[in-house]
């Protein structure tokens, strides 16, 4: 049995239509904190390195892939210490000076629409800057 599709004139509903860089259904975030995880060496020979690993909705996956971190490391000698929030800051150090930290940092999360809209530089005629854009997936650790 052939079923047809009838065409409908009316128009999309307003909530219905996509505007060029927004979601049909925009991300949701349930708290207004976030935990990330990162990680910096220094040393007295090195230049201090910080790194962000990755973010978590909740403080106890923040601090179990800390302490996942610090097990894959070398270090062995690791001192924990917690902020009033709960977020595990730890440091080891190897005894040559070379200094790792693996911490837990709380980053608050902006509410959709809390920027406001910038002037394109085709839109003023005193722009001199250009504007790179690159799109950078932070769930396989690519870097800026």
């Amino acid at each position: 049995m052939a079923h047809k599709r009838a065409l409908s004139n009316s128009p999309v509903p307003a909530s219905k239509r996509l505007v060029p860089g927004k979601f049909a259904n925009p991300p949701t975030i349930n708290d207004k904190e976030i935990y990330i995880v990162t990680e910096e060496s220094s040393g007295p020979y090195l230049e201090t390195v910080k790194n962000f690993r990755e973010a978590y909705a909740t403080l106890e996956d923040a601090n179990r892939m800390l302490q996942i971190r610090q097990k894959q490391s070398d270090e062995e000698n690791w001192v924990n210490e917690y902020d009033t929030h709960g977020c595990c800051h730890s440091n080891a150090e190897d005894g040559e000076g070379n200094v790792l930290k693996i911490e837990v940092e709380r980053v608050f999360v902006n509410p959709p629409g809390s920027v406001p809209e910038v002037e394109s530089s085709s839109d003023s005629e005193n722009s001199h800057t250009d504007t790179i854009t690159r799109t950078v997936d932070i769930t396989k650790n690519e870097s800026f």
